[in-house]
């Protein structure tokens, strides 16, 4: 079985209940090992958009027999099945299902890069990651979580308190 770690998102709709269903659907190709808690993150947004309902954001530790690629197909199609919509870089969407690392492997490949890029600047993925992997290393920068998470917030960066939740059977 493979390793992967892999961020949850979304700002429009019951994103709880989205996340329940995503999983779900995840659990026809993957063992859930383990899940973050739910964060409640301001969005990011494009310089001179509109403003954006904030996000929750979440992360899952899933074993898998399902090669990389296969897998970010995977979950690209469990995206479309909750209406996601590839418009706008940084828009709203229903679910947001992001690859962070799978077997720490490092890959450049235009339509598979690992880990996933920004994965380093991002709190909102560091955080819930720390929840589940708090020794994991990111493959690249050879930083820990904790030093990462350590200089995002050194510069200002804050997260809410995050908030416990179990997958229903």
């Amino acid at each position: 079985m493979n390793s992967a770690f892999i961020a949850l998102g979304g700002n429009l709709g019951d994103v709880k209940q989205t996340f329940q269903t995503a999983c779900d659907a995840l659990k026809e190709t993957c063992n859930i090992i383990a899940i973050s808690k739910l964060y409640h993150t301001p969005a990011l947004t494009m310089p001179n958009s509109d403003p954006q309902p904030d996000y929750w954001n979440a992360a899952i530790h899933v074993h898998t027999q399902l090669p990389a690629p296969t897998l970010l197909a995977e979950l690209h199609r469990i995206e479309a099945l909750h209406h996601r919509k590839r418009i706008e870089h940084w828009g709203s969407r229903t679910l947001d299902l992001d690859l962070i690392t799978y077997e720490q492997r490092i890959s450049t490949q235009a339509d598979l890069k690992l880990p996933h890029p920004e994965t380093q600047s991002r709190l909102f993925v560091l955080q819930p990651l720390m929840d589940i992997a708090p020794f994991w290393v990111h493959p690249v920068t050879g930083e820990s979580l904790s030093t990462m998470i350590t200089n995002l917030t050194d510069a200002g960066e804050k997260l809410h308190k995050g908030e416990a939740w179990q997958l229903q059977h």
